[in-house]
């Protein structure tokens, strides 16, 4: 299968046979010549659904008091 903006480029640059590639790509781009022809609608794919990350239940740190001597 062929890139279909390919294909009109070509077209065009043969209907053009004096102009550069660069100059045919400005005037489509000017001029807005090309459509893109409608994407067939297909089956529609289901998204996976990302696992959530358990978070890890911060548990109280128990500071020790030090003891002061008198």
């Amino acid at each position: 299968m062929v890139n279909a903006w390919i294909e009109f480029v070509k077209k065009t640059k043969k209907s053009h046979p004096k102009m550069s590639l660069k100059e045919v790509l400005k005037m489509i781009k000017r001029k807005k010549l090309y459509k893109k022809a409608a994407a067939p609608v297909a089956a529609k794919k289901t998204k996976k659904k990302r696992k959530k990350r358990r978070s890890k239940k911060k548990t109280a740190k128990k500071r020790k008091k030090k003891r002061v001597r008198k």
